[in-house]
Protein backbone atom coordinates (compact mmCIF):
# COMPACT_ATOMS: atom_id res chain seq x y z
CA UNK A 1 0.00 0.00 0.00
CA UNK A 2 3.29 2.52 0.95
CA UNK A 3 4.55 2.06 -2.40
CA UNK A 4 0.91 2.77 -4.40
CA UNK A 5 0.76 5.96 -2.53
CA UNK A 6 4.30 6.76 -2.74
CA UNK A 7 3.43 6.12 -6.96
CA UNK A 8 0.95 8.51 -6.89
CA UNK A 9 2.77 10.86 -4.94
CA UNK A 10 5.48 11.24 -7.65
CA UNK A 11 3.29 11.21 -10.41
CA UNK A 12 1.54 14.27 -8.75
CA UNK A 13 4.95 15.87 -8.25
CA UNK A 14 6.40 15.08 -11.98
CA UNK A 15 2.73 16.28 -13.09
CA UNK A 16 2.99 19.52 -10.90
CA UNK A 17 6.15 20.50 -12.67
CA UNK A 18 4.80 20.10 -15.81
CA UNK A 19 1.55 21.80 -15.56
CA UNK A 20 4.05 24.59 -13.78
CA UNK A 21 6.55 24.50 -16.75
CA UNK A 22 3.29 24.37 -19.44
CA UNK A 23 2.53 27.59 -17.58
CA UNK A 24 5.94 29.28 -18.12
CA UNK A 25 5.92 28.20 -21.83
CA UNK A 26 2.74 30.32 -22.23
CA UNK A 27 3.49 33.25 -20.11
CA UNK A 28 6.56 33.83 -22.25
CA UNK A 29 4.96 33.44 -25.81
CA UNK A 30 2.75 35.80 -24.61
CA UNK A 31 5.38 38.19 -23.19
CA UNK A 32 7.65 37.64 -26.32
CA UNK A 33 4.04 37.53 -29.20
CA UNK A 34 3.60 41.29 -26.81
CA UNK A 35 7.00 42.14 -27.29
CA UNK A 36 7.59 42.05 -31.32
CA UNK A 37 4.29 43.17 -31.88
CA UNK A 38 3.36 45.42 -29.55
CA UNK A 39 -0.12 46.25 -31.43
CA UNK A 40 -2.08 43.89 -31.62
CA UNK A 41 -4.68 45.84 -30.10
CA UNK A 42 -4.83 49.41 -30.89
CA UNK A 43 -7.22 52.10 -30.38
CA UNK A 44 -8.93 54.57 -32.29
CA UNK A 45 -9.16 58.00 -31.16
CA UNK A 46 -11.61 60.61 -33.14
CA UNK A 47 -11.80 64.11 -33.31
CA UNK A 48 -14.23 66.20 -35.25
CA UNK A 49 -12.22 65.90 -38.55
CA UNK A 50 -10.43 62.79 -38.16
CA UNK A 51 -9.38 59.59 -36.80
CA UNK A 52 -6.41 58.85 -35.29
CA UNK A 53 -4.15 55.02 -34.47
CA UNK A 54 -0.87 55.66 -32.92
CA UNK A 55 1.29 52.51 -33.38
CA UNK A 56 3.97 51.75 -30.96
CA UNK A 57 7.89 50.34 -32.69
CA UNK A 58 8.98 47.13 -31.57
CA UNK A 59 12.27 46.77 -30.05
CA UNK A 60 13.99 45.62 -33.85
CA UNK A 61 12.55 49.58 -34.69
CA UNK A 62 9.07 48.13 -36.56
CA UNK A 63 5.67 48.98 -36.78
CA UNK A 64 3.99 45.65 -36.36
CA UNK A 65 0.04 45.86 -35.90
CA UNK A 66 -2.48 43.35 -36.23
CA UNK A 67 -5.03 44.82 -38.64
CA UNK A 68 -7.88 43.42 -40.69
CA UNK A 69 -8.13 42.50 -44.24
CA UNK A 70 -11.46 41.49 -46.06
CA UNK A 71 -12.63 40.61 -42.35
CA UNK A 72 -10.03 38.54 -41.32
CA UNK A 73 -7.04 39.47 -38.77
CA UNK A 74 -3.77 39.41 -40.14
CA UNK A 75 -0.72 40.74 -38.48
CA UNK A 76 0.98 43.87 -41.07
CA UNK A 77 4.32 45.26 -41.20
CA UNK A 78 3.95 48.93 -41.96
CA UNK A 79 6.99 49.65 -45.10
CA UNK A 80 6.44 52.85 -46.44
CA UNK A 81 9.23 51.52 -48.84
CA UNK A 82 6.73 49.03 -50.28
CA UNK A 83 4.67 50.30 -53.48
CA UNK A 84 1.43 48.17 -52.83
CA UNK A 85 0.12 45.95 -49.85
CA UNK A 86 2.25 42.71 -49.96
CA UNK A 87 0.53 39.58 -49.59
CA UNK A 88 2.11 35.82 -49.18
CA UNK A 89 0.34 33.57 -51.38
CA UNK A 90 -0.88 30.90 -48.98
CA UNK A 91 -2.54 33.86 -46.72
CA UNK A 92 -4.02 35.28 -49.99
CA UNK A 93 -5.77 32.12 -50.77
CA UNK A 94 -7.01 31.86 -47.15
CA UNK A 95 -8.70 35.25 -48.16
CA UNK A 96 -9.95 34.14 -50.78
CA UNK A 97 -8.17 36.78 -53.37
CA UNK A 98 -8.06 36.10 -57.56
CA UNK A 99 -4.85 36.03 -59.04
CA UNK A 100 -4.48 39.09 -61.49
CA UNK A 101 -2.31 39.34 -63.97
CA UNK A 102 1.13 37.64 -63.63
CA UNK A 103 3.65 40.27 -63.07
CA UNK A 104 7.79 40.97 -62.09
CA UNK A 105 8.35 42.67 -59.03
CA UNK A 106 10.84 43.98 -57.47
CA UNK A 107 11.51 43.79 -53.95
CA UNK A 108 13.80 44.32 -51.24
CA UNK A 109 14.72 40.73 -51.86
CA UNK A 110 15.29 40.82 -55.37
CA UNK A 111 12.92 40.41 -58.46
CA UNK A 112 9.94 38.37 -58.21
CA UNK A 113 6.87 36.91 -59.58
CA UNK A 114 3.61 38.09 -58.18
CA UNK A 115 0.10 38.60 -58.68
CA UNK A 116 -2.16 41.62 -58.81
CA UNK A 117 -4.94 41.52 -56.60
CA UNK A 118 -7.46 44.18 -55.06
CA UNK A 119 -8.27 44.27 -51.03
CA UNK A 120 -12.16 45.22 -50.52
CA UNK A 121 -11.21 46.80 -46.82
CA UNK A 122 -7.53 46.88 -44.99
CA UNK A 123 -8.57 48.29 -41.77
CA UNK A 124 -6.45 49.18 -38.81
CA UNK A 125 -8.03 50.00 -35.75
CA UNK A 126 -11.23 52.42 -37.01
CA UNK A 127 -9.17 53.20 -39.72
CA UNK A 128 -10.29 51.27 -42.95
CA UNK A 129 -9.13 51.89 -46.73
CA UNK A 130 -11.67 50.25 -49.41
CA UNK A 131 -10.39 48.99 -52.45
CA UNK A 132 -7.18 48.66 -52.13
CA UNK A 133 -4.81 47.63 -55.15
CA UNK A 134 -2.23 44.80 -53.77
CA UNK A 135 0.34 42.19 -54.99
CA UNK A 136 0.42 38.09 -54.01
CA UNK A 137 3.95 36.89 -54.04
CA UNK A 138 3.99 33.00 -54.12
CA UNK A 139 7.50 33.04 -52.52
CA UNK A 140 6.57 35.63 -49.02
CA UNK A 141 6.53 34.27 -45.92
CA UNK A 142 5.98 36.44 -43.04
CA UNK A 143 3.43 39.67 -42.40
CA UNK A 144 1.79 41.43 -44.78
CA UNK A 145 3.32 44.76 -46.22
CA UNK A 146 0.64 47.28 -45.17
CA UNK A 147 2.74 49.34 -48.31
CA UNK A 148 1.74 52.73 -49.87
CA UNK A 149 -1.71 51.72 -51.78
CA UNK A 150 -3.13 51.79 -47.98
CA UNK A 151 -0.73 54.47 -46.30
CA UNK A 152 -1.73 57.20 -49.48
CA UNK A 153 -4.69 57.30 -48.27
CA UNK A 154 -3.95 58.83 -44.91
CA UNK A 155 -1.56 61.07 -43.00
CA UNK A 156 1.22 59.76 -41.02
CA UNK A 157 3.39 61.06 -38.73
CA UNK A 158 6.70 59.51 -36.67
CA UNK A 159 7.57 60.72 -33.31
CA UNK A 160 9.62 59.53 -30.96
CA UNK A 161 8.82 55.80 -31.11
CA UNK A 162 5.49 56.20 -32.12
CA UNK A 163 3.49 56.51 -35.79
CA UNK A 164 0.89 58.05 -35.99
CA UNK A 165 -1.71 57.42 -38.73
CA UNK A 166 -4.47 59.77 -39.16
CA UNK A 167 -7.37 59.48 -41.77
CA UNK A 168 -10.27 62.40 -42.21
CA UNK A 169 -13.81 61.52 -41.78
CA UNK A 170 -15.47 61.39 -45.61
Amino acid sequence: MASNASKIGHVMYFLFWLLVFAILLFVFDVFLRHRDNPNQTVETTFDQRTKTVVLRRNPQGHYRVTGRINGMDVTMLVDTGATTVALPYDLAMQLGLSLGPRLMSSTANGDTEAYQTHLNRVQVGDISVHNVRAMILPNMRGDVLLGMTFLRELSFTQRGKSLLLQQGFE
